[in-house]
């Protein structure tokens, strides 16, 4: 029997919550590079799961972790922040589901993620508008030729 990847872990046990299957879709896409490889893609850049949550009457953005919790919430509190709260703005919910082995079981963790979380003591102005690092300094310069020099190629 093959390893069941965190996602399906997710979505067994959010069904074991109670949520229908047709409520939740893996919305992490695989984007195929070549013969042998490529990389998974986030809705958004965070989410891997989005549960139509009927419970509790919300959009869930779930994004799917193993033991690797604490790069997770660095990701989201720091380079997805301002897309969180987007998500967050228009009255979405985010949890982040990580996985981990416990005495030969595979045990969750969650966490629901609110806009507080997410800017961590920051003001929102600070994560929608982050300070530009200071480009370096120029030290020779590239010119092109005189237009009159320039071929015109078309398509």
């Amino acid at each position: 029997m093959a390893k069941k990847s965190y996602v399906e872990r997710t979505i067994d046990e959010l069904i074991k919550q109670g949520h229908g299957r047709k409520q939740i879709a893996i919305v992490e896409k695989f984007i195929k590079t070549g013969p042998n490889g490529g990389f998974k893609r986030d809705l958004f850049g965070f989410l891997d799961i989005v549960l139509l949550d009927k419970i509790n009457v919300r959009t869930v953005g779930v994004q799917v972790c193993g033991a690797d919790w604490s790069s997770h919430v660095h990701k989201l509190r720091g380079e997805r922040a301002a897309r969180c709260l987007d998500w967050l703005d228009v009255g979405n919910a985010i949890q982040l589901w990580g996985w981990r082995k416990i005495q030969g079981k595979y045990t969750p963790r969650f966490l629901d993620i609110d806009e507080a979380w997410v800017l961590n003591g920051r003001d929102r102005d600070a994560v929608f508008n982050p300070p530009v690092e200071q480009d370096a300094p120029i030290t020779g310069v590239v010119m092109a030729p005189p237009l009159a020099q320039q071929t015109l190629v078309e398509f």
